[in-house]
């Protein structure tokens, strides 16, 4: 029988330095959202922490 897929925790990033949006998703820890721009690879990590946000839309500069 196949194991059941849990979906992976993710946020919406936009990256103004190619104006692209993409998924980045917690890493295997749990404490960080981890990803790249889709198009020039700029590196984003969004912490998780106490308290938290509920935002769903984040913005790279």
């Amino acid at each position: 029988m196949a194991e059941e897929r849990k979906a992976r925790p993710y946020i919406s990033v936009y990256f103004k330095c190619c104006k692209a949006y993409a998924r980045v998703y917690l890493n295997r820890a749990g404490d960080a959202f981890s990803g790249h721009c889709p198009k020039c690879t700029q590196a984003v990590q969004v912490k998780v922490g106490e308290g938290g946000s509920s935002s769903r839309l984040w913005t790279a500069e």
